[in-house]
């Protein structure tokens, strides 16, 4: 799991600077070598960090307490998610 991370988070690296230098060249193909850095990114984070909260929750937790403790984790993490929508720029 270690190494996938590290993987993800050095194409996450490079997706981004990808996406940071689109702002320096002008014309139609930033436009898509931005989409592509966003893309990009998005495949990495998905396949290295974007689960990883998934995994720990379910193993911070004993045997006997694992899936009531994991889905009071991800009910908490989802209502703060739901506060973070309804007060977000109003």
């Amino acid at each position: 799991r270690k190494p996938m991370c590290f993987i993800g988070l050095v194409f996450m690296a490079l997706s981004l600077v990808i996406l940071g230098t689109t702002f320096l060249l002008p014309g139609k193909p930033s436009g898509w070598l931005a989409l592509v850095g966003m893309l990009a990114y998005r495949m990495a984070f998905s396949i290295s960090l974007g689960p990883l909260p998934f995994i720990i929750t379910a193993e911070i937790f004993p045997a006997t307490c694992r899936a009531s403790g994991a889905a009071v984790c991800w009910a908490a993490n989802w209502a703060a998610n739901f506060a973070v929508s309804l007060t977000f720029l109003s």
